[in-house]
């Protein structure tokens, strides 16, 4: 099971990394519709990565009552379920300015999860080329999905805990070519009840938890004018960097019940996140110049695309895990919330 679920993340981010390769093309049109339809394409990704860094992680290291301390070091992969809805965007609900569908029959197209499909954009300028037909000053594909509607996560975990409460410390390093991606995540967990004479012997037992995490992701670019327009270009175009920061938190209250080498468990959580994207350099884009000789031409813009995304939600909880050998744990759980997801771990109780 392990090596499916490492198997399927390769192929999963390999997809995800190649399409995130072709969104500087989107600034080909211009600015602000380039950024629109980033903001739209990229929108669930973002959302997915947010679940995953405020994720509240938890191991069940030692029994109720243990006033020991305990070490534990395991393997996460959590898989974030991209919802229906957030699959694919109309592109005319945008209100671009400068670009629009080259064909009005075809204005759907996919999200980063969505289907392995794209449309046609073109500007809505034109020039019409010496003894050539009129034509659009801009033209190009939106970026495919990589048809696959989950993204799974793998991260290395490592626990203490002591007197009934617990530290996890949770991370990933992600690099790909041209792609790097680096996350983490610390989660704290009491188990109150524990702490008190008329409680901590109760079959179930409650716990209060807070998590921090984030992620940093960079894909280096190489976006390039088009042959036909090139020796209008000014340039250079060698400095091209997509950059994604994300930072949030959550906090939340549950319980667990212990029988055997089985832990039953389910949580509540709030959670909130932000992200900020940018993409940084020099980039040619293609204006409409009826002075020009061919009546087009290029325009370098730096730095153009920098937003904000920030999102709150709730999540419940809940799965079990189960100890054997006296030292391994396997551990599942199931969140419900607008992106549902499942976890799956692997681990070894060291101390």
């Amino acid at each position: 099971m392990k090596k499916i679920l490492l198997l399927l993340f390769v192929l999963t981010s390999s997809n995800i990394f190649s399409q995130i390769n072709s969104i500087g093309e989107l600034i080909r049109g211009g600015v602000e519709d380039g950024q629109k339809l980033m903001k739209s394409y990229l929108f669930p990704y973002e959302k997915a990565l947010g679940y995953t860094a405020v994720d509240n992680c938890k191991i069940y290291l030692s029994n109720n009552n243990d006033d020991a301390f305990h070490l534990g070091i395991g393997l996460k992969v959590n898989s974030i379920f991209i919802s229906k809805e957030n699959l694919s965007f109309d592109v005319n609900s945008l209100n671009l300015t400068r670009m629009e569908p080259a064909d009005n029959n075809f204005h759907i197209t996919p999200t980063l999860f969505g289907d392995t499909t794209s449309i046609a954009m073109k500007s809505k300028d034109s020039f019409k080329p010496p003894f050539k037909p009129s034509q659009a000053v801009a033209t190009f594909q939106t970026p495919q999905g990589i048809g696959f509607h989950a993204l799974p996560m793998p991260e290395l975990q490592l626990a203490a805990s002591y007197k009934n409460s617990q530290i996890l410390l949770s991370a990933y390093y992600l690099p790909y070519k041209n792609v790097t991606l680096i996350g983490y995540n610390i989660s704290i967990n009491s188990q109150i009840s524990s702490y008190f004479d008329l409680t901590k012997d109760f079959p179930v037992q409650f716990d209060i938890s807070a998590a921090y995490g984030g992620s940093y992701q960079r894909v280096d670019l190489d976006v390039q004018p088009d042959a036909i327009f090139e020796a209008f270009a000014k340039g250079p175009y060698d400095d091209q960097k997509f950059l994604l920061n994300l930072q949030g938190f959550s906090i939340g209250m549950g319980a667990n019940y212990r029988i055997i080498n089985f832990t039953v468990y389910s949580n509540f959580y709030f959670q909130s996140f932000k992200s900020r994207t940018q993409v940084l350099g020099n980039f040619p884009i293609n204006v409409k110049d009826p002075s020009g000789t061919f009546g087009a031409n290029i325009e370098d813009v730096t730095d153009p695309i920098d937003y904000n995304i920030s999102l709150n939600s709730f999540r419940f909880n809940f799965g079990t895990q189960y100890d054997f050998l006296k030292i391994m744990y396997v551990k599942i759980d199931y969140s419900i919330s607008s992106y549902n997801s499942l976890g799956i771990a692997f681990g070894v109780k060291i101390l």
